[in-house]
């Protein structure tokens, strides 16, 4: 694999990493494995390069889900099988990208929204006796 072929890779997974996981949580809300479809129709959403596919539909689906997705597109090459490759995608990621520990997606944090507001005066000072 030539030197651009390997930075044009690079760059699609960060972006896979860093940019797919907001759009995938704004339109479909948290879930512990989202369809290749989702996926897919999230990547284009996003305007993501769609060249490594593979790699976000390994890492943003569950196993199964990934191995049918896999045999309808004939994404697997050669004589591999489609659960080789689910294991052997994530774990190239992990080791590149998360110190070789298999890439899950952690449950969004609370927003700022969901919290109870502060008293308005609270915010001048006005409520605390320390503050005079």
């Amino acid at each position: 694999m030539g030197w651009w072929t390997a930075f044009r890779k690079r760059r699609a997974i960060r972006s896979y990493l860093h940019e797919a996981p907001p759009a995938l949580l704004r339109r479909y809300g948290f879930l512990e494995g989202y369809s290749p479809q989702q996926v897919l129709a999230t990547l284009s959403a996003a305007r993501l390069s769609r060249e490594h596919v593979a790699y976000a539909c390994a890492l943003f689906s569950p196993e199964h889900e990934f191995v049918a997705w896999a045999h309808a597109t004939a994404a697997v090459p050669g004589r591999v099988s489609a659960h080789d490759l689910y294991r052997a995608l994530r774990a190239e990621v992990a080791e590149d990208y998360n110190g070789g520990h298999d890439f899950v997606l952690k449950p969004p944090r609370k927003d700022f929204d969901d919290v109870a507001p502060l008293r308005r005066s609270a915010y001048r000072g006005l409520d605390f006796p320390w503050y005079r």
